[in-house]
């Protein structure tokens, strides 16, 4: 009998490709979404004549919000069902939309409902999404 063992594959300290995709990807996409999240804000914002300092630093403010709870979302997405990740998108979206509608000049209750609308909206097409992917 020999003692000699077969080893398995060599790692060479390089994480795998998918896992440094993964990992690259949780970070990336609400980065970018903050981006253009906060360059439309700003836009709008000077659109409606506010001063360019004004209007940067609320776009800055909105980017950065929306980055975080994007990222927050994406990092817990895995341990939610189908409908609290369903709602939680609803709700960023829907208040997203909201707040870029209200900032276009529209009334409080036209971005209001509005922002209701595509938020339910974005929760029927998340639950569906999900929903079929895990079933």
């Amino acid at each position: 009998m020999s003692t000699t063992h077969t080893a398995g594959p060599v790692r060479h300290g390089r994480p795998h490709h998918r896992t440094a995709q993964a990992h690259r990807s949780s970070w990336v996409v609400p980065t970018v979404l903050g981006v253009i999240f906060g360059a439309y804000a700003l836009f709008l914002e000077q659109a409606n004549g506010v001063s360019a300092g004004t209007a940067a630093l609320r776009g800055l403010v909105a980017a950065v919000v929306m980055a975080a709870v994007c990222f927050l979302i994406g990092r817990r997405q895995r341990w939610m069902q189908a409908e609290s990740q369903a709602i939680a998108y609803g709700v960023v979206f829907g208040m997203a939309m909201g707040y870029l509608i209200n900032l276009s000049g529209a009334t409080l209750l036209k971005s209001s409902l509005l922002g209701l609308a595509f938020g339910g909206g974005m929760v029927v097409a998340t639950f569906y999404l999900s929903y079929a992917r895990r079933h």
